[in-house]
This record gives C-alpha cells, structure tokens and sequence, in this order.
C-alpha cells in the first residue's frame, strides 16, 4: 500500500512538473508576443524616419549646391559687365547700338528630320 502511495505521489509530482514547464513556456511565448507587438512598430517608424532622414539630407545637398550656383551668378551680375551684356543678348534679346538681331525659327518638321 504505501509503494502504491509512493507511485501516486510520484505520478502527481511528475504531473506537476511537467504542467509547470508547459505555464512557463506558454508565459513566455506571451512574453515574447507581447515584446514583438510593443516593438516592431517603433522599429518601423524608426526605419522611415532614417529614410526620410537620408531624403531630406539628399534635398539640403541639392539646395546647397544651388545656393553656390546662384551666388556665383549674383556676383557675376553684379561684378561682370562681359556676363550682363551676355544675359541681356540671350534672355532679353538686347543688342547693341548699329547692331542687327537675326531670331531663327525651327519649325517642327525639320527637328523630327534632325533627330
């Protein structure tokens, strides 16, 4: 009888150990969803604002090099009588005193059949 009782025992305490490591298992698979759900978010929008990060630094590069392509030009305009007379003839169709301004027009046919 008391072997009978030792085998119970024995049987529960197995019982008992084994539903033990099952809860913490199931625990940490909890845990571990639980991580991931808190977590895969802040890593997404870490992610785009690293991009939009690189695009905005792509954009303040391009603005920069216009801003020195632009300040070369205010001095020119500013320094340069060669270049503003320049500007003046091509933008603004100027020309000197005595001079004769030729305007050639390129109809469309004749570009289609250069290129």
């Amino acid at each position: 009888m008391a072997n009978r009782i030792k085998k119970r025992r024995k049987k529960k305490y197995g019982m008992q150990i084994f539903k033990d490591t099952r809860m913490i298992l199931v625990f940490i698979v909890i845990l571990i969803s639980l991580f991931l759900r808190m977590f895969i978010p802040v890593f997404s929008r870490k992610h785009k604002l690293q991009e939009r990060r690189d695009a905005l630094e792509v954009e303040i590069n391009n603005l920069q090099e216009k801003s020195v392509e632009l300040k070369k030009e205010v001095n020119l305009l500013q320094d340069d009588n060669v270049y503003i007379e320049k500007i003046a003839r091509q933008e603004l169709g100027l020309a000197r005193e005595g001079e004769i301004v030729y305007n050639f027009v390129v109809s469309e046919n004749l570009e289609k059949k250069t290129k």
